[in-house]
C-alpha cells in the first residue's frame, strides 16, 4: 500500500515533527551534494534546526561543512550581486506590469481566434446586371429592400419568441411577372443568388407566431 499524501501544514506532534525534520534534512544534504558534484557548481546550504523539548537552539548545520568554503561561497554571491544596481519594484509598478502582460496575452488570444475564423466573401456585383434596363434595376432594388424588411421582421420575431412556428402569408399585391422572368433569365447561373422567382407574381412574407 502506498504512502498517504502528506498535508502541507505544521506537524503538531513534536516527536513526529522531529523525525520528519531529521529525514528531510539528511535528504536535502544528499541532494545538495549530488547537485554540486554532478554539475560542478558552488552550492551553500544553511539549516537552523528547531528548538525541540525546550532545549536551547542548536548550532546551524551547513553544506559544505568546511566553514571557510561557506564563507567563500557567500562572499562570491555578495560580490556578484553588488555589481548590479538595486531593483526598486513597488506595488504600483508590479500591477502595471501585470496589467500590461495580461493585455498582451488577451491580444494574442484575439489574434489567434481571428486566424481560426473562416474567410467568407460575398459577391458584390454580377456581370449580368450590366444588361438590365434602368426600370429593371429599380424593380430589382425594390425586391431587395422588401426582402431585407422581411428578414428583419423575421429576426425580431425570433428574438421575441424563439420557440414559435413560422407561417407563410401571401400578400395581395401582384408583381409584374415579366420583370421577374427577365431578372431570372439575365443571370448567367440560374441556380445562383439571382434565383428568386416569386410564387405566381406575389411576394411571400414569413410571419412567426407560437401555438
Amino acid at each position: 500500500m502506498g504512502r498517504g499524501r502528506l498535508s502541507m501544514e505544521l506537524i503538531q506532534k513534536e516527536k513526529a515533527r522531529k523525525t520528519t525534520f531529521v529525514k528531510r534534512k539528511n535528504g536535502l544534504m544528499k541532494k545538495v551534494d549530488e547537485f554540486s558534484t554532478l554539475c560542478g557548481v558552488d552550492v551553500c546550504l544553511i539549516i537552523y534546526g528547531p528548538n525541540f523539548d525546550g532545549q536551547r537552539p542548536t548550532k546551524p548545520e551547513t553544506w559544505p561543512q568546511d566553514t571557510d568554503q561557506v564563507r567563500r561561497i557567500i562572499q562570491k554571491y555578495h560580490n556578484t550581486t553588488s555589481d548590479r544596481p538595486p531593483r526598486i519594484y513597488d506595488i504600483e509598478k508590479y500591477y502595471r506590469d501585470r496589467v500590461k502582460k495580461v493585455e498582451g496575452e488577451i491580444s494574442k488570444v484575439h489574434k489567434e481566434k481571428e486566424k481560426l475564423k473562416p474567410k467568407i466573401t460575398y459577391p458584390t456585383w454580377d456581370t449580368s446586371f450590366n444588361d438590365l434596363r434602368e426600370d429593371q434595376l429599380i424593380m430589382f432594388a425594390g425586391i431587395l429592400d422588401s426582402k431585407i424588411v422581411s428578414c428583419n421582421q423575421r429576426i425580431n420575431m425570433l428574438k421575441q419568441n424563439p420557440k414559435g412556428k413560422a407561417i407563410m402569408v401571401e400578400s395581395k399585391d401582384n408583381v409584374d411577372e415579366n420583370v421577374f422572368a427577365t431578372l431570372y433569365l439575365a443571370s448567367s447561373n440560374p441556380s445562383s443568388y439571382l434565383n428568386f422567382m416569386p410564387n405566381k407574381g406575389k411576394f411571400i412574407t414569413i410571419f412567426h407566431s407560437s401555438f
